[in-house]
């Protein structure tokens, strides 16, 4: 813009420049008049000048009232193209302005939204650390179960060991006294048991057969719980390798969750610290911003013209045109009364 306006300035000169015709001819005294008698009569001697031309342009009499006015005009051009760049300047910043505000409102719509999905993620990892914590426990809690129940069963089958040893020692000290009375069965009568008599060999024999059964029901029961031993014994195994297993893929996902919530926190730093950078550098552009439109408005309250309306009502333009014309009006004034 500046050298569009210095464009229209030296247009505007070349157009307001005086051009004299037949110039008399101008000769500035350097030396004596001696000897100088026989020269031309029509020369013009011009004695040295100490005067700046600007006071001489005004103060001279000789100044034609025409050569002011096309100063003055030049001057009120200079001052149109000046004022006609400044407000394209302004023009071009607020538009720069409200892009770069469109863009930072852009980011930080953007910005909320990567904390608002943080934010869910955060409270997933939560909730499932929450409930692989509590699947950790009810598990605790049914491999003590299972380990209680097996400690009552070996504690039970360590009982039934012992009653085993012991009635197998009873049985081997009355084999003797079976055999015997086997062999006493045996040279009896055929009928000599079927008679009402209740004598002490049938009262040994039926003791002998509640026993044998009791010692045959003992066997069935501690065979029974020593498979169920086994089979619990097995099943704890089971749980146990569970365990371990759902142990270590829990710690290898929370690592994971822990390293993905490390590189989103250090994201979310540094977009905090892009967005105070960005605060700042909107906060001084609307401070420059602030300090303009205040410029503005007090060069509008000096320059208010009635026709343009109440002061507080105008759009920015419309101050800045108001301005530009009280400018011209009053270069005009100053024209006219020069």
């Amino acid at each position: 813009m500046s050298g569009r306006g210095s464009t229209e300035l030296r247009e505007a000169e070349d157009r307001y420049s005086l051009r004299i015709a037949n110039p008399r001819k101008n000769v500035f005294v350097t030396q004596l008049d001696e000897g100088r008698d026989e020269e031309e009569g029509d020369v013009n001697y011009i004695p040295i000048i100490t005067e700046p031309a600007s006071k001489i342009v005004e103060t001279s009499a000789n100044t034609l009232q025409k050569t002011l006015v096309l100063k003055k005009e030049i001057e009120f051009d200079h001052v149109s193209a000046l004022l006609v760049a400044k407000q394209l300047e302004f023009k071009k910043r607020m538009e720069s302005l409200e892009q770069k505000r469109a863009e930072f409102i852009k980011r930080q719509e953007n910005y909320k939204e990567n904390a608002l999905k943080f934010d869910k993620f955060l409270k997933d990892n939560n909730a499932k650390e929450k409930r692989a914590l509590q699947k950790y426990q009810d598990e605790v809690k049914v491999n003590n179960t299972k380990q209680e129940e097996i400690n009552e069963l070996t504690q039970e089958l360590e009982e039934l060991r012992l009653r085993q040893q012991k009635l197998r020692k009873m049985t081997a000290n009355y084999k003797i006294y079976e055999d015997y009375l086997s062999k006493v069965v045996a040279q009896c009568p055929k009928n000599y048991l079927d008679t009402d008599m209740d004598t002490q060999v049938k009262a040994v024999l039926w003791r002998h057969e509640a026993l044998s059964a009791t010692n045959q029901n003992l066997l069935s029961h501690l065979v029974s719980q020593s498979e169920d031993y086994e089979e619990a014994q097995h099943k704890l195994e089971e749980l146990h390798q569970e365990h371990n297993t759902t142990m270590l893929m829990l710690n290898s996902e929370i690592s994971q969750l822990q390293t993905k919530y490390d590189k989103l926190q250090e994201t979310n730093n540094q977009l905090e610290l892009e967005v105070n950078i960005l605060k700042s550098h909107f906060r001084l552009q609307k401070e420059e911003l602030s300090s303009l439109l205040l410029c503005i408005a007090n060069l509008a309250e000096q320059c208010h013209m009635p026709h343009y309306g109440p002061l507080q009502n105008l759009p920015l333009l419309s101050k800045l045109d108001m301005i530009k014309e009280f400018i011209l009006e009053k270069i005009t004034i100053t024209q006219l009364s020069s």
